[in-house]
Parts: C-alpha cells; structure tokens; sequence
C-alpha cells in the first residue's frame, strides 16, 4: 500500500506514510549512487536514507519535491570505504511519522579492487607499412570494457585509440615516436557502475632496431 495507513498497537495508534519502492544501486569508486520511486503519498516530505559498514552508521537527509513531474530520486554518498554496504530508506512527514523501511545492499570499489584488475596482455608492437601494429591477447574478463592507447601525432596533439574487447590486432599511423606511447585497460565491475577503472599505465616499448628504420624510412 502506497499511501499512509495506521496500524492499532499497545501504547496506541501508528501512521505510516507511503514508502519508497524500486531502489537500485549505482556502484562507484568509493561511492554510491542510488535511485528510487518516489511515493505517491502527498504527506511525505523527507526520505532519510541509512547506510552501515562494519558496524558503523552513517545518514542523508533528502527533501522531497512533490509538485513534479518528476517521479524518482537519488543521491550520491562520497568518501566511502571499499567494501559491502546495507541501505535503508525510511520516508517522513512533518509529524515524524515513517513509512516501512526498505533495504538495499551494494558494493563500493576502491583500491582493492584497483589491484586486482590488469592491463590487457600486448603480445607485440612492431612498427610496419608505415603504422604501428599492435597484437593483443583476448581478455576473458567480461567486466573489461577494452584499451587505451595513448599517444602523440607527429603534429603534437596528443591522442587516444580505443580497442575494444574483440579487437586482437590494430595499426595505428602518424605516431610521434619521440613522445611516449602507453596503454591502459578499463574496467566497469558492474554493469550498473556509475566509474570506470583504469589500470596503471603501460609503456610501449620498441626496438632500436625498429625505432632506425622508422627514422630511416620517414627520411625518404
């Protein structure tokens, strides 16, 4: 029942408003998002949402927009530990009266979860045809999202390639093989993750023996 009630118990009379339904929660690094229905019940005014980790409680006061075509909510809670979390959202009139309690659970990343996570293996980098050609070997991990490759054009602008999963081989042209050539791999740990994680950044390294020929070939 979406709107508020009373309930007859010892010692008196309970009302309880509307509560909230649908609560989803949006993993991050070292963060939380959530999002849920608001209820219809024109007394609500307030949600206090509840979160807990390893015995410690903290809370969020949210106001609650009722002229509003508008019919879900959320927040955001930062600076939270890695770690599995329990929610609990409870709405409030102006009298103090609740509504029933809903609990949601969640994980939030961080630096364990950094650690874990590694960079897609690059079986070679050989500069040929004028474009450097990377192989790859499959990463089998379905939370990785693909890689990086970070360089910088022969014009100086720096610049990004994106490989996704499925690519096993790509060539790229115009790199400046005086600046850096590195690579990451990105990772969303749920499908639901409002962050992306990014591996430590991996250089390419190229022979001399291709480094001179590129030289020499760019010369003619």
């Amino acid at each position: 029942m979406d709107h508020h009630y009373r309930e007859f118990m010892k010692g008196g009379e309970i009302t309880y408003v509307g509560r909230v339904d649908s609560v989803y929660t949006y993993p991050g690094h070292n963060r939380m998002k959530l999002s849920w229905k608001k209820s219809t019940d024109p007394s609500v005014r307030y949600t206090m949402l509840y979160w807990s980790y390893q015995g410690i409680i903290d809370s969020l006061k949210i106001p609650v927009e009722q002229h509003t075509v508008v019919d879900t909510a959320s927040a955001t809670i930062d600076n939270l530990e890695e770690g599995d979390y329990v929610f609990n959202l409870r709405n409030l009139d102006d009298n103090g009266n609740r509504s029933l309690n809903v609990e949601k659970t969640g994980k939030v990343y961080g630096a364990s979860y950094l650690s874990y996570i590694i960079p897609t293996t690059l079986l070679s980098a050989v500069y040929s045809d004028n474009q450097l050609q990377f192989r790859w070997q499959l990463n089998g991990d379905p939370t990785s999202l693909g890689t990086e490759i970070r360089y910088t054009s022969n014009s100086g602008v720096p610049s990004v390639y994106f490989v996704e999963p499925e690519m096993l081989e790509v060539a790229i042209a115009d790199v400046d093989f005086n600046e850096p050539i590195r690579y990451t791999t990105l990772y969303k740990p749920d499908t639901l993750a409002i962050d992306t994680f990014y591996t430590p950044l991996q250089d390419v390294v190229l022979k001399k023996s291709q480094l001179y020929n590129t030289i020499r070939n760019d010369d003619f």
